[in-house]
């Protein structure tokens, strides 16, 4: 097979691309293995809380994954070798291996072939230049009008965790997959093709990583007036942060303490950190690794240890004593990331300058403000959600709705108000939803009380 070059299994699959469905010989296998990870999502118990974080993960990837597999029917040919990018050079001009069209449903397929390991990293990073160059032909494509194919020989977990972000974090379809070649003489006699589950790749320190209370930060945009109506205000920033691509919620409150602050309304504005849910992934990875799983969801609700950090460069562990010079660290770039929602906030800042509101900012520290301290913490009124954690959260709540008693009761959550999205409006339902993300809902198993400030550990 080293002889056969790309160009070569392009042209073989760029030839028989109406056939191309045919050729993934576990297509109807992996329709039904995803459809079983809904279906068990469901059968999950409620003893426990039901479904945790990881649960929640895996179902989106694998309803992700379903969606793009059923637009999979006939395809036809637009080209091979098609130039999406303009380089505005002379000579060579980047462009997508295969490029095809569902007649079925006008899904656009990109395809790209990589023959080895060496180049199987490259294919996220060119199927999302190709991606931009699609867009900039047919401005408002948006990611859920065509699906990323890349195939290779081997794919390693890098490029995995790659797709895997693409399709939780940009909400793409892709359908990576294995080819076997079968050759003689040097000569193609068959592709055999296989798709992967990406779904078998989300651990429970990643997933809970995504909602620990300390891996958000909080932006708190207090007014001197009421605004007439709250939910237009909550709806808009919501609706910017999921388009920024940022995931968390928002809520809105009036202080206890109104007739006694100049700004007495509240919008607490809580973005997911990556820097920090980098660093708690790997401080629950320890203690899972040594302590157990137990030990580990009782850290999930903790703070972050102030003695531990990360190289960015190696991903090695750094602990009290150890420097390296010159090396960031994942501690150095959360410092820094304090104005990371800046495009969000610069969005909100025009808007209330435009309409002469009279407001104040602050940052306070997420775990404080919404652990019901009386001096800082509101009474909640309002809510909405975005990116991630909006459909997190949805799941989770279609799950309750599935459970539901003959009185209209969810398992864990209780009244579920008729509907699940009429719970979910309510306040109290993002505090509820964070108590099982974070292992500490009255249901759950109650933990042993585990202190990691240990020397034994380090810290």
């Amino acid at each position: 097979m080293n002889q056969i070059p790309e160009s070569r299994i392009r042209d073989y699959l760029a030839e028989r691309i109406e056939h191309f469905p045919e050729m993934v010989q576990n297509l109807e296998l992996s329709k039904n293995r995803l459809r079983l990870i809904k279906d068990e999502f469901f059968k999950i118990p409620s003893a426990d809380g039901g479904p945790n974080s990881e649960h929640i993960l895996r179902l989106l990837l694998a309803k992700r994954a379903l969606k793009a597999l059923q637009r999979l029917g006939e395809m036809e040919l637009i080209d091979k070798e098609f130039p999406l990018l303009c380089t505005g050079r002379p000579g060579f001009q980047p462009a997508a291996d295969i490029l095809a069209l569902s007649c079925e449903n006008g899904s656009i397929f990109l395809l790209e072939v990589k023959k080895d390991a060496i180049a199987e990293r490259e294919a996220a990073t060119e199927l999302g230049a190709y991606s931009s160059g699609l867009q900039h032909r047919c401005w408002g494509l948006c990611s859920s009008d065509y699906i990323w194919i890349p195939l290779c020989t081997e794919w390693r977990t890098t490029a995995r965790n790659a797709f895997q972000h693409e399709i939780i974090w940009s909400n793409r379809s892709v359908l990576p997959m294995k080819m076997t070649i079968t050759e003689k003489n040097a000569t193609i006699e068959s592709i055999a093709l296989e798709l992967l589950d990406l779904a078998d790749h989300v651990d429970e320190p990643l997933a809970s990583s995504q909602f620990a209370w300390d891996c958000f930060d909080t932006l708190l945009v207090c007014m001197k007036n009421e605004l007439s109506m709250p939910q237009a205000f909550i709806d808009f920033i919501a609706s910017h942060a999921s388009n920024v691509g940022y995931s968390g919620f928002i809520t809105y409150g009036k202080s206890i303490l109104e007739g006694y602050l100049p700004y007495p309304y509240q919008f607490a504005i809580c973005t997911h950190n990556p820097f920090k849910g980098a660093l708690k992934r790997r401080q629950l990875e320890i203690i899972l690794e040594s302590e157990g799983q137990a030990a580990m969801r009782k850290q999930v609700r903790k703070r972050l240890w102030s003695g531990h950090d990360i190289d960015f460069r190696t991903l090695e562990d750094m602990w009290p004593g150890f420097v390296k010079e010159n090396y960031p660290s994942l501690n150095h770039l959360i410092e820094c990331s304090c104005s990371r929602t800046g495009p969000l906030w610069e969005e909100i800042n025009e808007r209330l300058r435009e309409t002469n509101i009279d407001f104040e900012l602050s940052l306070p520290d997420t775990i404080r403000y919404f652990e019901g301290d009386p001096s800082i913490t509101p009474l909640f009124e309002r809510i909405g959600y975005f990116g991630l954690f909006q459909e997190a959260i949805y799941e989770r709540m279609l799950y309750e709705y599935h459970h539901k008693t003959e009185f209209g009761d969810g398992p864990v959550i209780g009244d579920l108000c008729g509907d699940p999205l009429s719970r979910i409006a309510h306040w109290d339902t993002l505090f509820k939803f964070m108590e099982l993300m974070n292992f500490n809902h009255d249901c759950q198993v109650k933990y042993e009380d585990i202190n990691y400030a240990d020397a034994s550990l380090g810290l």
